[in-house]
């Protein structure tokens, strides 16, 4: 996952996914995105933590492209200013 995130991100992700470990619950944390072709965009991301028998065995989570909901965002503080 840490390469869907630019660099300046990743620290930051990985501390959010240390506190999912430690039970903080996910709250969709926001990041800036990496396309394989080198372009950004701005993402959220949901994080669970899978386990079995208390062993924390993996993550599952969505990834969601917030592109337009910040188009939209920045047009309506934009037409309020």
């Amino acid at each position: 996952m840490s390469d869907m995130i630019i660099p300046e991100d990743r620290e930051r992700a990985a501390k959010n996914i240390s506190d999912i470990l430690n039970g903080k619950p996910s709250v969709g944390n926001f990041y800036t995105g990496l396309r394989k072709d080198g372009t950004i965009f701005p993402i959220q991301i949901f994080t669970n933590v899978i386990s079995n028998n208390g062993l924390i065995k993996g993550f599952r989570g969505v990834i969601l492209d917030v592109s337009d909901r910040v188009a939209v965002e920045r047009e309506l503080k934009d037409s309020n200013e």
